[in-house]
């Protein structure tokens, strides 16, 4: 076994381009190596990381081989989704106790609600 080397350590002398980013919405440029991409692109990359959703992820996937790979699909500029909101069409009825369901953003994002929609229509059924 040969010597242990960091992951993409290799990628810049096979000419493999990467692009890392962490969980956070801010990029931040470390002073342990080299940034072999330009600025911008990492920053739009990030963008459509922080917005999310299906559409800014199909749009990211085709900024990067537009501006990274060449390949000139064309894409969108990331799409800003609001970071709070109303989901659905609350029903109020003065004679009943209203009651809020909060979750996350994400799940709006990727389509995961039937259990947001399931829970409501189980406290509307006993309230």
């Amino acid at each position: 076994m040969g010597p242990v080397r960091p992951i993409g350590s290799r990628m810049p002398e096979r000419s493999i381009p990467l692009l890392c980013f962490g969980g956070e919405a801010v990029a931040r440029r470390r002073d342990d190596g080299p940034l072999h991409r330009p600025g911008g692109v990492v920053t739009q990359c990030l963008e459509y990381l922080v917005q999310g959703g299906t559409a800014n992820l199909e749009q990211l996937v085709r900024f990067v081989t537009d501006t990274v790979l060449r390949s000139g699909f064309g894409f969108d500029p990331p799409v800003k989704l609001p970071a709070v909101g109303v989901f659905g069409t609350p029903a109020t009825d003065p004679g009943r106790p209203t009651i809020g369901v909060i979750f996350y953003r994400a799940h709006v994002l990727t389509g995961n609600t039937t259990f947001v929609t399931d829970l409501c229509d189980a406290i509307t059924s006993k309230v």
